[in-house]
């Protein structure tokens, strides 16, 4: 699993062989979440409100967007 970044509590990871619809993971020490480049919406899972706001402020900077969504089809190419 690539990690991204590490911020404070929290990293964002993007897995590979991971599920469809092109997403990111925020990973806690007690808590995850997954959430969709597309809409930039959660997924599944749940966090400190905090940590979940300020890591999807970071990932919808434009070039982090890219960045993530770059990864994602890197790692996640089907036939």
């Amino acid at each position: 699993m690539p990690e991204i970044g590490r911020f404070g509590n929290y990293k964002i990871c993007v897995y590979s062989g991971d599920h469809l619809l092109p997403h990111y993971h925020i990973r806690g020490p007690a808590w995850t979440a997954a959430v969709a480049l597309g809409s930039l919406t959660i997924l599944k899972g749940r966090g400190p409100k905090d940590e979940i706001e300020a890591a999807m402020a970071c990932a919808m900077l434009p070039a982090n967007l890219d960045l993530l969504a770059q990864l994602w089809s890197y790692l996640n190419e089907r036939d």
